[in-house]
């Protein structure tokens, strides 16, 4: 440009910065000036400013960036992805730069004495460990170092391979041949994650420990460096710097990633900091030492957009050999919105519940806190097991919260019996809690008259908020549920518009605001108010608001409902349901009423039903054995092994029922039902009943136990070395059976592994490893157990030995590849996983999902250096090679992670640019520019694709899917409306994704967005894939399940009637209508099965036994007699048929119609010889059993 100026020697010119600096020289050159100095005469901005940019040697703040762009006369919104992109690049280049000349703190017996600031930080965390309010319990505060057990964590089950996202011509993942086989759960403890992986992502139900967790590493990583602890006692082997936050403190306006930490730093401890911290403190290492920030409750930040925000930066922190570790907490969150947190770095485990032997550490080291005398204490606390054995108890004293909050009862009132069901143990808790007087401090009744006793207004207005402790929790808990708002602000708003006296009068009334929360003990400061102190606590008092306000009709019933039967909002819900039952004018009758009545939600409401009867709901006994009749014909007929083994659990969480120990038993000892409802009937009988009555049962049933002895090794577990010795015995029999499918070797692992018996699982690992026909689901089975058993400090050498077994296999056995590599990764194996994705990149894989696990786990292992190996396989896969365009796709989308973004945006800018009406395998280059430039591309994509026009229909929710992926909703979202109007997509999993896209942008009002987009675009009845792909994905909208019902259940019963539909597509059509509208749905069903003849066999058996467990046996005995009359059948068939019936006690039913049939003549030769061979086995069978 003339008039430029070169930049000055000392100064240096950032490649950063060269993208913002492009820009301001294009808007100078825009705006009509000829010279950069013309910009500097017309005062626009001063000189430095403008050669600092244009040179880029400087970034200046956002702010004046954007001013700069309105007085050029450019849209500030353009520059601020620019700038962006700019302040991230040289963050990374500053933190770079920092970690290559700070020097590194490697070992605990190099631990320098903490600088000043870091001081004040570590002394706030080694004091401000949060606790239950002993002290105004009546009880002991127990230390923590006293009472503290050492918590485990699982690795979770893995999920096999589903359904893949394909291209025409791209196989999908290989199937999951066993849908049911469960993958063995390592057990370990904290400090051996934090030895497998950089970062961790723990997840735990409400009340199992994880802030617990957080709060034991804090303290004693700052006791270790403030001296107070031995380096002994360190949870990690390197010395990292501990800083312990709540996550929704990290949401605010967006900063840089110190000043985001700091913030929340100050926010988390308040108070308990003595000095706010240096401003430079959080900027990289400190005294050389790594941060490990622990984040406390990431499901806590409600906000969605919110929380991903949180998400998105931990990311970019969490990375390899970082200034930053990460421990995340969180309730379990969906998948997709943790997607940027997985890498090759991140560990994650479930937090586990207390076994039997921690339940009795903490006993012991409970009891032992509570009484000076050693023989009292053990005494109480030997009373205490006793007492928790109880069936109701037994699996709640299992959640750490629960555990505790008995032992606080059990100490302050050891003569009464404990609460036997999780409501109870709170309403004690709380209610002891919140009695007026017991508190010593500052807010109780008699200090406060000593105080105030010349001030009688402030007395006044103190001892009325004394005696409105619960209305004013009750306020607070469901502001903390329903908005982000400060609890300080909502109390004061609460008091004001309540208190019986006038407030205007009564200076300083607010500022006495905080010592009345700090005082109910269960609200905790923080620097911008306050918050409760377990976030199941917050539930429990809006769940009491919410059921105190509920007229006694209970009108809003089916939404609560619907809250309870999903996982994510249960906690809430079951509250609130038990608390209405307990008001004296509410009748709990009504609950169980709405729930047998009620059609929709199918089998959730008998599973609902049966949690509110666990939870001391006060059933009559007509609706108890009701309950229990309907529960026990799921988990015999129902085809949802999901459903089923609910029902089972449900059963077991009431043993105090009369008659259910007996038809858990009943079902235990039927030979002709599948081993593993038997297996399952043991389990839930186990929990209630001696050890001896379930290893005596558990003897006869394991000769039919295969693909479910994992199952059984975890029932063995919990009845003890007998049980545990025989299902290991069963293991070797089933791996040295010839004929058995060589796949069962996965089975045995996983049952040998939960039975930690290493040796065997080495023994068979090797040898199953070597043979190349086992699919890649049983090499990861095998994989998983091998690396769970390994004795400690020997997983390295077991991942050496996988890698050579693994390598020997064929290249094109590339999923084996995969599942092996991607279990070495969950146990922190990554130099052991990276030789097998080297192997894959090495052979140019042609399939999407071996391509991007090899290229993800090279990048996340070493970074830059990968660079030149993604580069070679990008030169080896080019379209012009034979490959399909998604494999440039993955390696340009891989590049443009390792600043190669300019090659992977010149590539995909080519494949968009092509002439043509359609644009082949669009959503491949999409995905790449947008994974190299975000958000900041997206109206580039839509420009280049015509707003989605120009991509082939089967392609257009791929490149929705990519824009959401890049944080462009509104552009996702418009383009999969696109694709939901386009008739006859070529795959169903293409209007999947669409949806699941929809769901997201609109929320609940999807439901009614598809309905019209049905309604409106005849064609797509062109085949069944619109509608099957709607009512699967549609479900995932979790928001006011009661509004998507009429949407379901329409499109359902239009998918069954579509002429174009299969059976398949029927089924799926009646499944979900049977989940929608439950018993409602059955007489569809019959007709269907009855009069749409070419359903199969096993169609017709699944329709009947749901019937069955919807509590319709006549509607299932319709069926079932319809299949003996009608439809002509191998001899296999019909006893499978026997079985169905067996399941539901119709056996003898089947004796009398087939006899019937027999009698009445006129069969075939070959048919009446079946029925007699049936007829004569159900005699046999009738007298060995004794009816």
């Amino acid at each position: 440009m003339p008039g430029g100026r070169p930049p000055k020697g000392d100064q240096q010119r950032h490649p950063e910065l060269e993208e913002l600096a492009d820009w301001f020289t294009q808007a100078v050159e825009g705006a009509g000036y000829q010279s950069l100095n013309a910009v500097v005469r017309a005062d626009l901005a001063t000189r430095n400013v403008v050669y600092g940019i244009s040179n880029a040697t400087r970034l200046y703040a956002i702010r004046q960036v954007k001013a700069y762009a309105v007085a050029l006369g450019r849209d500030p919104a353009e520059v601020e992805p620019i700038w962006t992109r700019a302040k991230e690049a040289m963050d990374r280049a500053a933190d770079a730069a920092r970690t290559a000349h700070a020097p590194k703190l490697t070992s605990w017996s190099e631990l320098p004495l903490p600088s000043l600031s870091l001081k004040t930080l570590l002394e706030a965390q080694a004091r401000a460990v949060e606790r239950l309010p002993y002290d105004m319990l009546g009880v002991e505060e127990p230390p923590l170092s006293m009472v503290y057990v050492r918590q485990r964590v699982r690795t979770p089950r893995t999920i096999s391979p589903g359904t893949a996202e394909h291209h025409a011509g791209e196989p999908r993942d290989e199937p999951n041949a066993g849908a049911d086989s469960l993958r063995v759960e390592a057990r370990l403890p904290v400090q051996d994650a934090l030895a497998r992986h950089e970062h961790l992502l723990i997840t735990g139900e409400p009340g199992a420990g994880k802030s617990t967790l957080t709060s034991h590493l804090a303290w004693t990583l700052a006791r270790i460096w403030l001296r107070q602890e031995t380096s002994a006692s360190a949870p990690v082997s390197e010395p990292v710097v501990p800083v312990r936050v709540a996550a929704h403190t990290l949401v605010g306006e967006a900063a840089s990633w110190s000043k985001t930490l700091d913030r929340a730093v100050r926010r988390s401890m308040g108070a308990s900091l003595i000095a706010d911290p240096a401003p430079w403190l959080f900027q990289g290492r400190v005294n050389g030492a790594r941060w490990l920030i622990l984040l406390d409750g990431l499901d806590e930040i409600t906000d969605y957009d919110a929380r991903k925000a949180v998400v998105k930066s931990i990311a970019q922190y969490a990375r390899t050999s970082g200034d930053y570790r990460f421990v995340i907490t969180s309730r379990p969150l969906p998948e997709a919105e943790l997607a940027p947190l997985r890498t090759a770095t991140l560990g994650e485990y479930a937090l586990d519940l207390f076994g039997a032997e921690e339940l009795r550490e903490f006993a012991d080291k409970w009891f032992h806190a509570q009484f000076e005398d050693p023989h009292p204490a053990q005494a109480a606390a030997d009373r205490f097991r006793k007492d928790t054995d109880d069936s109701r108890l037994r699996e709640l004293v299992r959640n750490p919260l629960l555990a505790t909050i008995a032992a606080v009862s059990a100490t302050v009132s050891p003569h009464r019996p404990l609460p036997t069901n999780r409501v109870s143990l709170y309403e004690s808790f709380l209610d002891r809690l919140l009695i007026q007087g017991t508190s010593d401090d500052r807010t109780g009744p008699s200090a406060l008259r000593r105080r105030l006793h010349d001030d009688p207004d402030r007395l006044a207005l103190h001892l009325w908020l004394g005696r409105h402790k619960r209305a004013v929790l009750r306020v607070l808990g469901r502001h903390r549920l329903e908005t982000d708002g400060p609890l300080l602000v909502a109390a004061a708003n609460w008091v004001r518009k309540n208190a019986p006296m006038s407030l205007d009068g009564l200076p300083g009334w607010r500022d006495d605001l905080p010592d009345f929360l700090r005082g109910t003990g269960l609200l905790v400061s923080e620097e911008n108010g306050f918050r409760f102190l377990h976030h199941s606590f917050a539930e429990y008092f809006a769940a009491e608001a919410y059921a105190a306000d509920m007229p006694t009709d209970f009108p809003d019933f089916e939404s609560w409902f619907w809250r309870a039967a999903q996982d994510d909002d249960q906690t809430l819900a079951v509250f609130v349901l038990c608390l209405w039952a307990k008001r004296e004018e509410c009748d709990p009758d009504l609950l169980a009423d709405r729930l047998h009545s009620g059609a929709a939600g199918g089998h959730h409401r008998p599973l609902v039903a049966g949690l509110l009867l666990a939870e001391g709901v006060q059933f009559g006994e007509q609706h108890c054995h009701r309950l229990i009749e309907r529960l026990t014909y799921i988990a015999r007929c129902t085809w949802n092994a999901t459903a089923r083994e609910a029902a089972f659990d449900a059963l077991g969480s009431l043993g105090h029922i009369p008659g259910v120990a007996e038809r858990l038993k009943d079902i235990a000892e039927q030979v002709h039902l599948a081993g593993a409802d038997r297996l399952l009937a043991i389990r839930a009988l186990s929990r209630f009943r001696p050890a001896a009555v379930s290893e005596e049962l558990l003897r006869d049933v394991l000769g039919g136990i295969h693909n479910w002895l994992d199952k059984a090794a975890e029932v063995a577990v919990t009845l003890g070395p007998w049980a545990m010795e025989a299902v290991g015995d069963r293991a070797r029999e089933v791996l040295g059976h010839p004929a058995e499918s060589p796949s069962v070797a996965g089975a045995a692992a996983e049952a040998l592994a939960r039975l930690d018996l290493a040796e065997d699982v080495d023994r068979l690992a090797r040898t199953a490893l070597a043979d190349h026909t086992l699919r890649s689901d049983t090499v990861r089975q095998l994989t998983e157990s091998w690396l769970t058993t390994a004795p400690h400090g020997t997983t390295d050498q077991v991942a050496a030995s996988i890698v050579a077994l693994i390598l020997e296999r064929p290249a094109f056995d590339m999923f084996s590849y995969v599942a092996a590599g991607e279990v070495l990764v969950k146990f922190g194996e990554i130099a052991a996983a990276v030789q097998l994705a080297r192997k894959l990149l090495a052979s140019y894989p042609v399939w999407p999902k071996p391509l991007d696990w090899a290229a993800e786990t090279l990048i996340k292992a070493q970074g830059q250096e990968a660079l030149a190996e993604i580069k070679d396989t990008f030169a080896h896969c080019s379209a012009d090679s034979g490959h399909y365009p998604w494999v440039a796709s993955q390696l340009s989308a891989a590049l443009a992670k390792l600043d190669a973004a300019e090659d992977a945006v010149a590539w995909a800018r080519k494949a968009l640019g092509q002439p043509g009406w359609y644009l082949g395998y669009a959503d491949d280059p999409a995905e790449a520019w947008l994974a190299a430039e975000g958000p900041s591309a997206a109206e580039a994509v839509m420009r280049a694709t015509d707003r989605g026009r120009r991509v082939l229909s089967h392609d257009r929710s791929s490149v929705a899917q990519a824009l959401f992926d890049a944080g462009a909703r509104d552009e996702a979202d418009e383009i999969a409306e696109l694709a939901l109007r386009t008739p006859n997509a070529y795959y169903r999993e293409n209007y999947e994704r669409a949806v699941r896209i929809i769901v997201k942008t609109r929320g609940v009002a999807a439901g009614e967005d598809l309905l019209e987009i049905w309604r409106s675009t005849p064609a797509l009845g062109v085949n069944s894939h619109w509608l099957w792909a709607v009512t699967s994905a549609l479900p995932d909208c979790k928001q006011e399940r009661d509004r998507l019902l009429p949407v379901l259940s329409e499109l359902g019963r239009a998918l069954v009637a579509l002429p174009s539909a299969d059976r398949p597509a029927v089924m799926a059509g009646l499944r979900t209508l049977l989940e929608v509208e439950g018993t409602d749905a059955v007489p569809l069903a019959v007709h269907t099965a009855t009069q749409q003849t070419w359903l199969s066999w096993d169609h017709t058996r699944e329709l009947a036994a749901e019937c069955a467990a919807l509590g319709r046996r006549d509607a299932a005995m319709h069926l079932w007699r319809h299949m003996l009359e009608q439809a002509e059948a191998l001899d296999g068939l019909y006893f499978t048929l026997l079985y169905d019936m067996q399941a539901a006690d119709a056996t003898r039913d089947a004796a009398t119609w087939t006899r019937e049939l027999l009698e009445k003549g006129g069969l075939r030769p070959a048919r009446a010889t079946r029925f007699r061979r049936l007829l004569a086995w159900i005699e046999a069978e009738e007298q060995e059993l004794g009816t």
